[in-house]
């Protein structure tokens, strides 16, 4: 692994927060959440974990960084 990094600048807004963890990681717990709304009763609990998923894994898949240059990175 490199030890290169990227830096982030992340706002928020009230209420909100931000979490910096392994790719496969966020990956597991999206996959975990699909698999607690396939167990759900009702419709609208399915569709909040379906959700808390999709979030996830656009927010990964948006912020996910490979190392292909050996400098850093600023991203806004």
């Amino acid at each position: 692994m490199s030890r290169t990094k990227k830096k982030h600048v992340v706002k928020l807004y009230p209420g909100q927060s931000a979490v910096v963890m392994d790719y496969n990681t966020l990956m597991y717990l999206a996959q975990t959440c699909d698999l607690l709304a396939e167990q759900q009763d009702f419709d609208h609990d399915s569709e909040a974990w379906r959700a808390v998923a999709d979030d996830i894994r656009y927010q990964t898949e948006e912020n996910h960084y490979v190392d292909e240059e050996e400098q850093e990175d600023w991203a806004y």
